[in-house]
């Protein structure tokens, strides 16, 4: 039991990571990309590393299930990448990780009204500490970089 949670909580920490190095990576690419541009290259790149795993499906089942595979490409996929991308290019890094923690809370609103699951006092506790720890990080000013 005990290994799986330190499994979870390095792959969260490595998600992290990643996630940071991503937005830095755009925020530099920002000058010569614009945020369609980033989106279509991260989306090529994605689809030549796993394309491998798309042959492992039947075709009957792909074409039973071809348009949430569409839905899933073109919505949370194309579209959300596509706008983060853009999105990145006028705030900075710092703000961007920031606003990025609203993705949970937005998460259990939508499986609230989606799902009908419900939200707990757990849930709305936990919401808010991350709004309030958004809110306070917001507010802080800027902490400008020392160049020697």
């Amino acid at each position: 039991m005990i290994s799986m949670y330190l499994i979870g909580l390095g792959c969260g920490l490595i998600s992290g990571l990643l996630y940071a190095c991503m937005i830095l990576t755009s925020r530099y690419l920002k000058g010569y990309y614009t945020g369609t541009a980033q989106a279509a290259w991260a989306i090529f790149i994605i689809l030549t590393i796993f394309r491998p795993y798309s042959v492992a499906i039947s075709w009957e089942l792909l074409l039973d299930n071809l348009y949430l595979l569409i839905l899933l490409g073109i919505l949370p996929t194309v579209t959300s990448l596509t706008l983060y991308f853009s999105g990145l290019t006028h705030v900075r890094a710092q703000n961007a990780s920031i606003i990025a923690l609203l993705e949970p809370i937005s998460t259990v609103v939508f499986a609230a009204i989606i799902l009908s699951q419900p939200i707990t006092s757990t849930i709305l506790a936990g919401d808010g500490l991350i709004l309030l720890g958004a809110l306070m990080v917001s507010g802080e000013e800027p902490v400008e970089a020392v160049h020697k």
